[in-house]
């Protein structure tokens, strides 16, 4: 039995108000738009609607598979580029970005949920193809890789094939920073600030087995939250890791978007996570322009 469209209902009454609200005082008033820096809803049926990104209010999302709101937080160089309501969440803390999703999904799905970064296509790489590495960084990828998988259950990654993306996801119940399963009218509010979860749940959850992990239901709202400080979406590079210098994403990105995804893989979850195996709650892009260039003018 399908469970009532209240979220649905709302979320979508929620993006009229919002584009009424655009359309009056502008984007970049309810957000941040940066040059060089695009983050559009790969789902979406508005092929070029720009996401802004450091919103106090979220942004309403629908596709097949789920129906919510988001608000995607990031870190630029300088103060004077956020918001003013967003300088004291960036002085609290070191991240580099924030994701923060609310909603629903609109049938069960079987299987856990993932959720992490791909590598999308660009017009340079119209189909599935490896990262652009060389041999002992990709033996020395592996091996990080393998060892974290060690110590946190699900992890599944590849460095990209003639199957499958480039990627690496996680459970989503087990890696969000925060996630909360609530009745609708429980629902967490969405802004600035981010959901809050208890210290002794996160770490239950952190411990979680994927065979453990309970389905998503349709008739509970799901709130959950991403962060990191080494992913400098902004600038384009990893940074802050011990032991490490600053790596430019687009010397193994090359000039393809990176997305930040929540899907459901259908078979088992050993097996390569193609797009004929995922159904995805969301799929985020986001392409730097800068990069784009600094790559075009090495080749």
């Amino acid at each position: 039995m399908e469970p009532r469209d209240g979220l649905g209902a709302k979320v979508r009454e929620e993006a009229k108000t919002e584009e009424h609200k655009r359309e009056a005082v502008g984007l970049k008033d309810r957000g941040t738009l940066y040059e060089h820096l695009r983050l559009t809803d790969v789902l979406s049926e508005k092929k070029n609607g720009e996401i802004p990104f450091n919103t106090e209010g979220s942004i309403a999302f629908e596709n097949d598979n789920f129906v919510g709101k988001v608000i995607f937080k990031v870190r630029p160089n300088e103060e004077s580029e956020l918001p003013e309501s967003y300088k004291d969440y960036f002085k609290k803390y070191i991240r580099k970005f924030s994701l923060q999703v609310q909603g629903r999904i609109k049938k069960r799905l079987s299987g856990p949920v993932y959720l992490g970064g791909e590598l999308g296509r660009s017009p340079d790489t119209p189909e599935s193809r490896p990262m652009s590495i060389g041999f002992m960084q990709k033996g020395f990828s592996r091996l990080c890789l393998s060892t974290i998988s060690l110590l946190r259950s699900g992890l599944h990654y590849s460095l990209g094939d003639s199957e499958q993306e480039p990627h690496i996801v996680l459970p989503l119940y087990s890696v969000s920073d925060t996630f909360l399963e609530t009745d609708e009218k429980d629902a967490p509010s969405m802004g600035v600030e981010m959901f809050d979860e208890d210290e002794k749940s996160v770490k239950k959850r952190r411990r979680s087995k994927i065979k453990n992990i309970p389905e998503m239901s349709p008739d509970k709202v799901y709130s959950f939250s991403l962060h990191n400080h080494n992913l400098d979406l902004f600038n384009w590079k990893v940074e802050g890791i011990p032991g490490m210098k600053p790596m430019q994403l687009s010397k193994y990105w090359q000039n393809r978007p990176f997305r930040i995804s929540a899907y459901v893989h259908s078979e088992s979850p050993s097996r390569p996570h193609t797009d004929a195996t995922k159904k995805y709650l969301f799929c985020f892009q986001l392409v730097n322009k800068r990069s784009s260039n600094s790559f075009r003018s090495r080749t």
